[in-house]
């Protein structure tokens, strides 16, 4: 009986990176559009204390 071959292996962390990349072009292309600033995208995240999310966190999100 001959041995079943393994399945092909996709490689999780290239395309965990390419949606990463594809997010924060995606997140930097619509922010400009509205014409704010990270900052002010951070603010703007608040929904309440304590929930808005840093300036340097969009930054690192636009940048994959």
């Amino acid at each position: 009986m001959p041995t079943p071959k393994a399945p092909p292996q996709t490689n999780v962390n290239a395309t965990a990176l390419s949606l990463g990349k594809d997010l924060g072009r995606r997140l930097r292309y619509l922010r400009a559009q509205i014409g704010i600033t990270q900052q002010e995208l951070a603010q703007r995240t608040a929904t309440g204390p304590g929930t808005a999310m840093g300036r340097a966190y969009i930054s690192r999100l636009e940048h994959g």
